[in-house]
């Protein structure tokens, strides 16, 4: 109940820090806060020709056992298993192009590129294993549909088309040569997926505050006999404009997927719980704290660059899975 209570408060804070003298303000993205943090993604519409691109690099690391909200042993799972996941690292590269094709319609297209690293144990060794490639492309369309004085909002709808791979193999001590990598450690989902979203925000002379909901909807089973669950997040922030040049931001995130149905017929989900179709689904509450830098001078002028570090605060995990340890987003964006 600890997290939430945080929440709660965290959430309550940012009411309150709502701009009671929006209504006298333009909005303005001309300014440290007049971006999102840098984990929200999809967060304004452009003006009619507007180009804003967008790198991002991410570093998540997973280690720790949990079922529901209690931590595991790795002897817990190895009394189950015949494999036990000890940590999971991923590094991800995401180049994100948005184009303002009207005043209130804008279009964006995102592609990740991940390398990820899993640790695992048996009862008598300790290995590793490893894939990387591109992700799920993902497109969107953004319509505005408010705007006035420091007060804006936007619905979006997209699609990701499965161009990641679903068919990541790697040699592990368990068999002969190469075998199918569980569902953790696949770059793509195999299916195309809806992407339906809203943001609202609103600005003041001292900072700006918003709200993001998404979704990720996938439509059917892909190649290999599975359909990865479906994914809900929100997000509730508030940035405070210490200058012309940085601001400082704090969020309240929380994630909730849904367990795979089906299973990957070349992984065995009863001697490895990253296989397992019932230990893949879960929720999540973290708190993001960032800052963003504006540049006002020089050959950087108006673009910029941005951090955030997650905290994780809660987590409730269809088990034994892996516990969010420590995540770092740095990005830097180019506008037009």
């Amino acid at each position: 109940m600890a997290w939430k209570n945080a929440a709660g408060a965290a959430l309550a804070a940012l009411l309150v820090a709502m701009p009671l003298q929006a209504q006298d303000v333009q909005w303005s993205t001309d300014r440290p806060d007049g971006h999102a943090p840098l984990g929200v993604h999809n967060d304004f519409t452009l003006p009619q020709g507007g180009v804003l691109v967008t790198y991002h690099y991410t570093r998540d690391e997973r280690a720790g056992l949990r079922s529901g909200t209690v931590p595991l042993f790795v002897d817990d799972v190895l009394d189950i298993f015949g494999v036990a996941p000890l940590a999971l690292t991923s590094e991800g590269h995401l180049l994100d192009i948005r184009v303002g094709l009207t005043d209130e319609l804008t279009a964006s297209a995102s592609l990740p590129f991940t390398y990820r690293t899993a640790t695992q144990a048996t009862e008598t060794r300790i290995f590793d294993t490893r894939s990387s490639g591109i992700g799920d492309l993902e497109v969107r369309l953004m319509y505005q549909v408010f705007n006035l004085d420091g007060y804006r909002a936007h619905l979006s709808l997209g699609a990701a088309a499965p161009t990641g791979s679903i068919d990541e193999t790697d040699v592990t001590p368990l068999g002969p040569g190469e075998v199918q990598l569980p569902f953790q450690m696949q770059q793509g989902t195999g299916s195309w997926a809806v992407l339906p979203g809203f943001t609202v925000q609103a600005q003041n002379e001292f900072g700006t505050v918003g709200a993001q909901a998404e979704a990720r909807i996938h439509t059917g089973f892909n190649d290999r006999g599975y359909r990865v669950g479906d994914r809900f997040r929100g997000t509730v922030w508030a940035s405070y404009k210490l200058n012309d040049w940085v601001s400082a931001s704090a969020r309240v995130t929380y994630e909730s997927w849904q367990d795979v149905e089906g299973q990957d017929p070349d992984t065995d989900a009863l001697f490895d719980p990253a296989a397992n179709p019932f230990a893949t689904g879960g929720t999540r509450a973290e708190i993001p704290f960032g800052v963003n830098i504006h540049f006002r001078d020089g050959a950087l002028a108006g673009h910029r660059a941005s951090v955030e570090w997650f905290v994780p605060v809660h987590e409730d995990l269809h088990g034994p899975q892996l516990s969010s340890d420590r995540r770092l987003l740095v990005g830097f964006q180019l506008v037009f």
